[in-house]
This record gives structure tokens, sequence and C-alpha cells, in this order.
């Protein structure tokens, strides 16, 4: 793992943790990820898009970053922020000359805010992708990459197992101490201790 520090930002931003090579990023995407990413947050996944847009992920959730009137944020840049919870998977469409990498939303999530000139299916403007430009190896690797991500991210969590009752053995000790104590009579503790031995239970 390594830390890139983010360029450009008064006083000393703090590192941006990685595991992959940021290099082709934009120097505002790393300004944002250092000003967003949380304490441990670690960058896993990069995908870069035409004209300095891209797609990074983490173990919890995804950035877009949009730069320029191109990318929809006229002057400024635009970085958007998806949490896996509310993402299916990731699509990569590529064909001929041109390309996009998009993240598929639940139906039940509110999109973010539109950005200027926005348009559903115009992957420099939507806030849930990216235009890509061939060689499109790097970006179907990093596009399965961010896929497993979310896949893991979404995962149900394993129920806990439920505790191992008491062994004939406790069960059995358990009895003869009622019985010592006067709790249960000899005869009573004959009943339970064959049903325990023959695979009942006491109780």
């Amino acid at each position: 793992m390594s830390s890139t520090p983010s360029a450009g930002r008064p006083g000393t931003p703090r590192p941006v943790q990685t595991t992959v090579d940021l290099t082709g990023l934009h120097r505002k995407a790393l300004e944002a990820l250092a000003r967003d990413l949380l304490p441990g947050e670690v960058v896993r996944v990069v995908i870069l898009g035409e004209r300095d847009q891209a797609i990074i992920g983490t173990a919890r959730r995804a950035f877009v970053f949009k730069k320029g009137a191109a990318g929809g944020a006229l002057f400024t840049t635009e970085v958007i922020s998806w949490d896996y919870a509310h993402l299916t998977g990731v699509r990569a469409d590529f064909g001929g000359q041109a390309g996009a990498v998009v993240l598929e939303a639940s139906n039940h999530v509110s999109r973010p805010r539109r950005l200027r000139g926005q348009h559903e299916g115009d992957p420099f403007k939507a806030p849930n992708a990216i235009p890509v430009a061939p060689p499109f190896d790097a970006a179907t690797s990093a596009a399965e990459s961010l896929r497993a991500l979310i896949t893991a991210a979404n995962a149900p969590t394993p129920m806990s197992a439920p505790a191992a009752g008491p062994s004939p053995a406790q069960e059995l000790h358990h009895l003869a101490e009622l019985r010592d104590l006067g709790v249960i009579t000899p005869e009573e503790f004959e009943i339970m201790k064959a049903r325990i031995v023959h695979g009942g239970s006491a109780r």
C-alpha cells in the first residue's frame, strides 16, 4: 500500500492511501480524495476516462470525477460519491472508437443533483458514468475489479451459528446435582437420565 499526496492545497494535505497506481488521475481528483476519504479508507481501483474523467473505488464507495464543460461541470470540477449499498453493478459498454463505464444504481436510490447539461445517455455528463477511449483493456480490467468490490460490499452477512447446547455429559452432571440437592427425586433422575442417554432431553 502506498500514499499519494494531493498537490496544490494549502497546508499539508492528508495523504491518499492506495493499493493501485494513481498516475494519470487529475490533480483536482486527488485533492477531492484527500478531502473526502475517511480515515483508513483506501483507493483500490481507478478507471481513467476521456477528458480527465475517472471512477475511483474504495472498499465501500465509488467516486465519479467530472471536469469542465464537457463533464457538465463548466469551469469547475464535480465529484459524485456512490455508496455501494446503492449500486447493483458496473456495466462496461465498448464499441468501435467509443466506450463508457457505467455504475448501475438501484431503482430506489435518489439520483445525485443534476450536472449542468446532464443527459442520461451521455457518459460525459451522466453522474454515474464516464466515457473511455480505446484501447479498452485497462478499463475492462478495472471495471471487473470495481464489480468485485461492489459484490463484496453487498454480500449478505453470514448469520452466526446458534450456540451449541449442553453436551449429554453436562446435562447428566446437572441432573445429578439437582438430585443431590433434593430438587428431583432419584426416580425422576433415572427417568431423565434415560431420556438423555437414549437421545432425548431432560427438559
